[in-house]
């Protein structure tokens, strides 16, 4: 069974990275909460580094995030500490936010986010 905890680490890092280019989750009060999981996750036949959860109104009450983003202990262990600000730089550009204030996720416009592409390459994530 899974198991998830609250991470100070991924709290600081996903902190700094929205301070340096996602001012507007912060400006927004976005709350966003950071979690590691023991579980091995895939889609298909890939596995999954992280995910972005925007948290249901059902909740709301035993919850102060609106988002969560989880990273799946076993995998990103295997990363360095760049490939790891990297994914969570594209799982916060998952949360969105519409003109009229309502809050959703993003979903890719390729298989990667297009600035992640054009900064990093599309094999950011490659494990030696």
């Amino acid at each position: 069974m899974e198991s998830c905890r609250k991470s100070a680490e991924l709290r600081a890092l996903g902190k700094r990275i929205i301070r340096d280019k996602f001012r507007w989750i912060r400006d927004q009060r976005i709350r966003v909460g950071f979690c590691y999981s023991d579980a091995e996750k895939k889609k298909g036949k890939k596995l999954t580094y992280a995910e972005c959860y925007k948290v249901q109104a059902i909740y709301k009450p035993w919850t102060p995030y609106d988002f969560v983003i989880v990273f799946y202990e076993a995998v990103t262990d295997l990363l360095t500490d760049q490939q790891r600000e990297i994914l969570m730089e594209h799982e916060l550009m998952h949360i969105g936010i519409d003109e009229a204030g309502h809050l959703y996720i993003e979903q890719h416009d390729v298989e990667e986010f297009r600035p992640i592409i054009d900064r990093y390459g599309l094999d950011w994530a490659q494990i030696d």
